[in-house]
């Protein structure tokens, strides 16, 4: 039904509107990355309840197809409130770990990346829809088998690109644990902020007390 599709594209944001009052209070409870991970699998799950619930081409089909997808936007909405600050923390990894501070290399290489797979996107999904019958001169008046086959496309490809953040989120989360550079935002961020910090003061000294003083901290 392409007259919902304006009430489908405001509810992406419904996720940013409930976890904004909240997000600092679940980074302090949880962290950064175990939350972003976690908001990833919900929308995974909701994605593939969208595969297995019968969405039949009819209201009841149409308020699951909603609810799902509210699901989706829920588990993105806390992605979504942290994706900067992961940015901001990396960047200060990088100069902790490598004495670099890039912040013009990284912001282009986010920016260049995004607007690389927002092309690929789009062109993949067109591509797989026409191979599957999408005839785009009939517009919403597509073939029940057609219409069938894009119903199943949508969640599939949705399901395929949160499975590959989750597996991102724990590879990340895995390299940072085993290189005993903290487990969360509040030891990962935080804690790095503080030693590029003290870093700038040039007190050797000094630096290598914070530094002792946080490893202890992480291996509590």
């Amino acid at each position: 039904n392409a007259k919902i599709s304006g009430l489908v594209g405001m509810i992406s944001y419904f996720g940013v509107f409930i976890f904004s009052p909240f997000v600092s209070r679940i980074v302090k409870r949880f962290g950064k990355k175990e939350a972003v991970t976690f908001g990833s699998v919900v929308c995974a799950l909701a994605y593939v309840l969208m595969l297995v619930l019968p969405i039949t081409p009819d209201g009841r089909g149409l308020s699951l197809y909603v609810l799902c997808q509210v699901i989706a936007m829920l588990g993105g909405g806390i992605g979504s409130c942290l994706s900067w600050s992961l940015m901001a923390d990396a960047i200060d990894y990088n100069e902790w770990k490598f004495g670099v501070r890039e912040e013009g290399t990284t912001y282009a290489l986010h920016s260049f990346f995004r607007k690389l797979a927002q092309g690929i996107g789009p062109s993949l999904g067109l591509v797989l829809a026409t191979k599957l019958g999408y005839d785009a001169s009939l517009k919403a008046a597509q073939t029940i088998e057609v219409a069938t086959r894009m119903r199943y496309l949508v969640p599939v490809m949705y399901l395929g690109s949160y499975i590959v953040m989750i597996i991102a989120h724990g590879v990340a989360v895995a390299l940072l644990g085993a290189s005993g550079n903290g487990r969360d935002g509040r030891t990962a961020g935080a804690g790095h902020r503080v030693v590029v910090g003290v870093e700038r003061l040039g007190n050797q000294n000094f630096v290598a007390v914070v530094k002792n003083a946080l490893q202890r901290d992480l291996k509590r």
